[in-house]
């Protein structure tokens, strides 16, 4: 066999010879300039301004996809947001005289108003405070909040509706997601969610209505004065639109000599240097620093295309996968780089998120196996971890689109959705590890042979017959069919004999699996549901009074459920599914969500 791991050395070294930092850097600057005033005008720009470079770096088929921002357009089950425009705001204390003052104004603080900030009248509104967060239960009932605004120290958007239900002007926020400190005392958080209806983004379905977002310190301030002076009065002025518009995504390719593609994805229009300019400048590196190679001489032409795609996100993502599904038959292995530059750098772990199990493929423990063997040479220590499957733009990974999926991401909260989340917290040094380590895995792929397959045959099956050994005798036929999964992925890149033989060779530790049984007395045995939707749900379309579950949008045991559903299996079976791959199973009455799902078109529910 040819391939053995100088493979990955050798694409290592000359990954770090062709990747640029500066070029990496200031195209991070470029799109977190632009991107930290989040509107929708500056959407464009900003999604203009990416092609264009991955124009220039020598892509083909650059291009910017436009979809519906009308607030009423349903892609699969995610309901388009309106697009929306701010020009200024400003918070002011006009009365008493002794304490008048502007406390926040968007020109100098773009985060001080949440994104789809309702608009004013040009004199603005004036009404007192009410500290939302000191009245009981009982007296937030009987609440009138007319002539009045809301303050809290929570998320505004978690109060936006008993604000629109108690008729308030709007909403003021000076939450900090629990973080507390000299370095977030004067952060202003990112408030990106403006739907009382949804959730997340706002629709026609919901109420216009200005919100502000103020820092803790300046919360605090609020608090005393509307404690202290009774005649206290702020006046909101908000110069801003609410419109039908589009949403971006930039999709472009270097092409391969197949038809075949691995992708790249990651969400811009976010505020911040680390979520997620990082990510996307990472991307648009990895085809400056693929193309130079490729140029050089240093890797082969690619026997399949490389697709950099950043999106607003899922709001970009799902469209995609619903308006474009020749593209997602090509894809064969997708990475989603979200928030790669831990602000603590070294001394922050940086986790990597598996595909899930319905849709294991062999490019989780090839990355994996590219960051060991990066950090063996770095003769460093950086913790990175593996973890079951959660959600953001690789949400292709559902089996029902069909693109297995790895995604490298720091969660680190310092900074996270604030104005902290600065150029100057960016570590470059980590930056480079991340983006090195994700080029690399995706020249290998692009580029894999026969020979290749072969090597990640032999090595996947001993990393199969190790995680077999070590379960416990109950989860060791479902850790064996994964496994397999796994391995028979491998025949996307080469139809080795290598590939057969590994898997007869893993076969041979179980037994085949017997049939699921069938209970007379449980109709969860004899019920299969046939999916109609992809995964993630949002129940958005459906009116909020119908309801009977809560979203499962980030629920990673309810999309699980919906992955293992493959028309063939039972809600029982793939109840047992899903605690084998979380621990433990979803914790509702699946047979009665089901139910739901089908009531709503998400799903057929068919007899055994």
């Amino acid at each position: 066999m040819k391939t053995d791991l100088r493979r990955i050395d050798e694409l290592i070294d000359r990954v770090e010879k062709h990747l640029s930092m500066d070029d990496l850097l200031r195209t991070l600057a470029a799109i977190r300039d632009l991107d930290r005033l989040f509107t929708f005008p500056t959407f464009l720009e900003s999604a203009r301004r990416t092609a264009d470079e991955l124009r220039a770096v020598g892509c083909d088929e650059a291009e910017i996809v436009e979809f519906a921002a009308d607030g009423e357009t349903v892609y699969a089950d995610f309901v388009a947001p309106l697009a929306w425009d701010v020009r200024e705001a400003a918070l002011e204390i006009v009365e008493p005289n002794d304490e008048a003052r502007t406390i926040i104004r968007r020109s100098d603080e773009p985060n001080a108003v949440v994104m789809w900030c309702g608009p004013t009248p040009s004199e603005g509104l004036t009404g007192g405070v009410v500290l939302w967060d000191e009245l009981s239960d009982e007296e937030r009932e009987a609440a009138d909040l007319s002539g009045q605004f809301l303050y809290t120290r929570s998320k505004p958007a978690t109060v936006k509706r008993p604000a629109v239900e108690k008729g308030a002007l709007g909403v003021i926020g000076s939450y900090g997601f629990q973080r507390e400190g000299d370095d977030f005392e004067n952060c202003v958080c990112w408030n990106n969610a403006w739907s009382e209806t949804t959730d997340w983004a706002m629709t026609k379905q919901d109420q216009p209505l200005p919100g502000f977002n103020i820092s803790p310190a300046m919360g605090r301030e609020l608090e005393r004065l509307a404690n202290e002076r009774p005649d206290l009065r702020l006046r909101m002025t908000v110069d801003a639109e609410l419109y039908e518009g589009t949403i971006p995504a930039v999709s472009a390719r270097l092409a391969g000599s197949g038809d075949d593609e691995v992708v790249a994805i990651g969400h811009q229009f976010e505020i911040g240097a680390n979520d997620n300019a990082s990510g996307c400048a990472a991307i648009v590196e990895a085809a400056r620093c693929i193309r130079r190679m490729i140029e050089a001489g240093d890797l082969s032409g690619p026997a399949r295309s490389i697709r950099f795609i950043t999106c607003s996100e899922m709001y970009s993502s799902i469209p995609l996968a619903v308006e474009q599904p020749d593209l997602m038959r090509r894809l064969i292995a997708g990475l989603n780089l979200d928030m790669i530059c831990p602000y603590n750098g070294y001394d922050s772990p940086m986790d990597f998120y598996q595909s899930p199990d319905a849709n294991a493929y062999f490019g989780d423990d090839l990355l994996e196996l590219i960051i060991r063997r990066l950090w063996e040479r770095r003769g460093a220590t950086w913790e990175w971890r593996r973890m079951p499957t959660e959600l953001s733009d690789n949400c292709w990974c559902d089996p029902h689109v069909g693109v297995p999926f790895s995604w490298i991401s720091c969660h680190g909260r310092e900074f996270w959705h604030s104005s902290g989340d600065t150029l100057d917290r960016i570590v470059p040094e980590a930056v480079r590890d991340v983006a090195t380590a994700a080029i690399t895995w995706l020249a290998f792929i692009a580029t894999a042979d026969a020979d290749d397959a072969a090597w990640l045959a032999e090595a996947e099956a001993e990393k199969a017959r190790g995680r077999i050994e070590a379960e416990d005798a109950d989860r060791r036929d479902y850790v064996l069919a994964r496994e397999l999964r796994r391995i028979r992925s491998l025949k996307t890149l080469a139809d080795s004999p290598e590939i057969d033989r590994a898997v007869e060779e893993i076969a041979e530790l179980g037994e085949p699996p017997e049939p699921f049984p069938v209970d007379p007395d449980d109709e969860g045995t004899q019920l299969v549901p046939v999916r109609k939707c992809p995964a993630p749900l949002t129940f958005a379309p459906i009116p909020p009074a119908e309801r009977e579950f809560p979203s499962p949008l980030w629920s990673a045991k309810l999309n699980a459920a919906l992955y293992w559903s493959d028309g063939e299996r039972s809600i029982r079976e793939i109840e047992h599914l899903v605690a084998m791959e979380h621990g433990d199973p979803p914790g509702i009455d699946l047979v009665e969500w089901f139910r739901f799902l089908e009531k709503h078109d998400y799903v057929e529910l068919k007899g055994r």
